[in-house]
């Protein structure tokens, strides 16, 4: 990267805009291609799927021409089992070994598709301990106000998964302290010379839960009712869970979001 002072203030003013009005689209764009030819049409007025570039594509192409690696770094792989009473939802990631924390947070709220909605913390540990309340070795939070309950926490803000991992391997990411998701993260594999676009989806299987279902034990009883057509409370539970944007997990659905949205 090169830093260098700009005189020009009108030019300046053009790329800040660009790149607050790309950073809305994402919202509603599906993948880099309808985000490229967004770009493309908003800076050079061009509009067709066939002149647009991908503009991450073409820097690569270009670095390319040095004959150099454009890029090798660390990454880790991820099994992240979120806890049900049934059958556990499972996603396995790719990540770069210096995703921060909070990053993380917002990954593993794609890949089971929560809506951001509630409180959060991370507790690292060298090896799992039996007590479902066991505290671990090393605790991450979001706010300095939970020092008051959790004196030896540490702030999530700039912590990177590098800064810890692999001395600690296993993570337990906590989400909605009312319903009390356990997700149960270990590092199983780590690569020294990635150079995939990450972070990546690999494999997964398992429906992860609407928001405020009820913990473990509500989302289970909401799968037996929506089981059953007959059951009373059927209609109530599949308009409800309409409102909630729920879904039964679609690996398609979920990688492409990750890519293209993350």
């Amino acid at each position: 990267m090169s830093i260098c002072q700009n005189a020009d203030r009108k030019r300046t003013a053009q790329l800040n805009k660009n790149c607050e009005t790309a950073w809305w689209a994402l919202r509603d764009l599906r993948d880099d291609t309808e985000l490229s030819v967004y770009a493309n049409k908003m800076i050079y007025n061009i509009s067709s799927v066939d002149e647009a570039i991908i503009p991450k594509e073409k820097m690569f192409e270009l670095l390319g021409r040095y004959r150099l690696p454009v890029r090798k770094f660390r990454a880790f792989d991820l099994n992240v089992c979120l806890e049900l009473d049934d059958k556990p939802a499972i996603r396995n990631l790719r990540v770069p070994a210096n995703m921060t924390f909070d990053r993380l947070h917002k990954l593993l709220q794609k890949a089971f598709e929560w809506r951001n909605s509630h409180m959060h913390s991370f507790g690292l540990f060298k090896e799992w301990n039996e007590d479902y309340y066991a505290v671990p070795d090393v605790e991450l939070v979001m706010s300095e106000i939970e020092f008051e309950y959790k004196p030896d926490a540490k702030l999530i803000s700039g912590v990177k998964l590098s800064d810890y991992v692999p001395e600690y391997n296993k993570i337990l990411y906590l989400y909605d302290f009312g319903d009390d998701w356990h997700h149960y993260i270990e590092v199983e594999n780590i690569i020294d010379d990635c150079e995939e676009d990450l972070p990546v989806l690999l494999s997964g299987e398992g429906d992860s839960p609407p928001e405020d279902v009820g913990g473990p034990g509500g989302f289970a009883n909401f799968l037996e009712v929506i089981a059953d057509p007959e059951h009373e409370d059927y209609e109530h539970l599949t308009e409800w869970a309409k409102s909630q944007w729920w879904k039964p997990f679609d690996f398609e659905l979920v990688a492409r979001s990750i890519k293209s949205r993350y």
